[in-house]
């Protein structure tokens, strides 16, 4: 209550309610569609997206997935966003992300009770800091170069990319009609497409390609098209992305390729060490950190100038303290905290710097 203007409803806590019967316990289903009802009563549709929103905080599994993320979808067209706090483990994540993603709002974790104030603080102040919507990445691959996967991604299946398309273009008329940023969206793009409802300011977002290329020459077209929200415009961007022909030299460019992918096996190697200590597999859980650290320290052999990266050096050390903390106890609590810890780095790792960060 001490976060802001929030709208509360009032006539509920009173016991005034006279549009909804909420005498009976209601299911989460029904929970979060009131809510949701009650935030849209005071919505304001000109203000940015996220300033009507619902947080749902989940301990626990959650039932009844599909259709609360169908409730999601259908109220984030509308406007109303939904973020979710995960306190769980690994499956409370996962639902959390995919209810959040089909909420156009974030995923959050709360790893301590100090930290509780500084979460509510960045969910308050997240609509304010968004500088473009409805982001479309669009990547044409040259012929003759054959896309192995996007690293970290499924495919969409029919249902989902139309739920893709649906708030899309809700997105595009809601910022037509109260910026007058005009509509320009409808038709899908040829080859790759990926949607990023929102960036913030200061986002970095990088995606990884696994794809052969059997000659020298073009290997893509890429563009992307976003609602540029400083300038109330349509932006737009190109690139093309080709291989030179001869010895191909690791510059900026190549080693930033580089880190990245170092940064996609750290956090899948972290997850699955946190997965593996959370079914008391500890053997399995070092094994696979141990792997990482060579990993990191190949790398850094192989790479002059990562001799002393600040980055890969904070990886290696806390790798370093997660494999001390397990060769020092075995106690079920102890290996519930740091598969706990372990999966909130992971998280972080390419969610927001870790600054002082001790398992």
């Amino acid at each position: 209550f001490r976060f802001g203007p929030l709208q509360l409803a009032q006539q509920v806590i009173a016991g005034t309610a006279d549009q909804t019967d909420v005498a009976e316990p209601l299911d989460l289903h029904a929970a979060m569609r009131l809510a949701a009802t009650m935030v849209q009563l005071n919505d304001d549709p000109s203000r940015p997206l996220g300033s009507s929103a619902v947080l749902l905080i989940a301990g626990r599994d959650i039932d009844d997935l599909r259709r609360l993320t169908a409730l999601a979808h259908d109220r984030a067209k509308a406007g109303i966003t939904l973020s979710v706090v995960a306190l769980g483990g690994d499956s409370v994540s996962a639902q959390a992300e995919e209810l959040a993603l089909a909420g156009l709002g974030t995923r959050r974790f709360l790893s301590a009770a100090s930290q509780a104030r500084q979460l509510v603080e960045d969910e308050l102040h997240a609509s304010s800091r968004a500088v473009a919507r409805a982001a479309r990445l669009s990547i044409r691959l040259a012929p003759g170069v054959r896309l192995v996967s996007v690293l970290g991604s499924e495919r969409l299946d029919d249902p989902q990319a139309q739920r893709v398309r649906e708030i899309e273009r809700s997105m595009d008329q809601r910022l037509s009609a109260n910026l007058g940023i005009d509509a320009d969206r409808g038709a899908d793009e040829g080859g790759i497409q990926i949607v990023i409802p929102s960036i913030f300011a200061g986002d970095s977002i990088a995606l990884l390609l696994d794809v052969i290329v059997d000659r020298p020459g073009p290997i893509a077209d890429v563009s992307l098209r976003y609602k540029d929200l400083v300038f109330l415009r349509n932006g737009s961007l190109h690139s093309h992305i080709s291989l030179p022909d001869g010895e191909l030299k690791r510059g900026p460019r190549e080693l930033s390729v580089l880190k990245n992918l170092l940064t996609h096996h750290f956090v899948e190697a972290v997850g699955a060490a946190a997965l593996a200590l959370g079914r008391g597999q500890v053997d399995e859980a070092v094994g696979g950190l141990r792997q990482m650290r060579a990993t990191i320290d190949s790398a850094r052999m192989a790479v002059p100038v990562w001799t002393n990266d600040p980055d890969l050096t904070r990886d290696q050390q806390l790798l370093d303290r997660y494999l001390d903390a397990l060769s020092e106890s075995a106690e079920q609590a102890q290996q519930s905290f740091l598969a706990d810890s372990m999966r909130y780095a992971a998280w972080a790792k390419t969610h927001r710097a870790i600054k002082e960060w001790k398992p």
